[in-house]
């Protein structure tokens, strides 16, 4: 898979390095922009770029300009090279505790994320793959758990056989 350049820096790391990396918060400025320090791990083929890793605070401003802040239980981030059903790479949760080998070894899931503010409420918005996770009730607790309490973005979750063919469908593309 050939990288674009997209000149955000990276720390190319093994994936059981990522809880012993000193915490890096961007401000809102580079969130904004996406040039922020970001860990970059190989899986199944692909690059994942984690934004905020499993301890770390993640924040943003909702649909009607509410602040919102949570503390990761779980990795997140997202495949380089690839653009989903929003318009942005395709999103990921990698299971916090889990080994490389338990996440190769583990099923892989997809959430359908819906909308849960504004006019779109309720109608698809993106999906989430899950890794790690040892079955789907772990998926959706992984995922969850990331979110305020309450969140009510979770629609179908699925298994999928194959990360490559999941992001090569209609809904997600991948750019070599």
């Amino acid at each position: 898979m050939m990288l674009k350049n997209t000149n955000t820096p990276f720390i190319n790391t093994q994936f059981e390095d990522l809880e012993y990396i000193k915490f890096i918060y961007p401000s809102d400025a580079q969130k904004k922009s996406g040039k922020f320090m970001k860990y970059r791990v190989m899986v199944m083929g692909y690059f994942i770029d984690f934004e905020t890793l499993r301890g770390q605070k993640r924040s943003g401003v909702d649909y009607y300009k509410n602040k919102w802040e949570t503390k990761m239980l779980d990795h997140y981030g997202y495949f380089i090279n690839t653009l989903g059903n929003d318009g942005d790479e395709v999103d990921v949760f990698v299971e916090g505790k889990a080994s490389l080998d338990e996440v190769l070894e583990r099923p892989i899931f997809t959430i359908k994320q819906v909308e849960t503010l504004g006019r779109n409420q309720g109608e698809y918005d993106e999906d989430k793959v899950i890794l790690g996770a040892r079955n789907m009730t772990h998926a959706r607790n992984i995922y969850l758990r990331n979110y305020a309490l309450g969140w009510q973005g979770v629609g179908a979750i699925r298994e999928i056989k194959s990360l490559n063919a999941f992001l090569t469908t209609s809904k997600c593309r991948t750019f070599n």
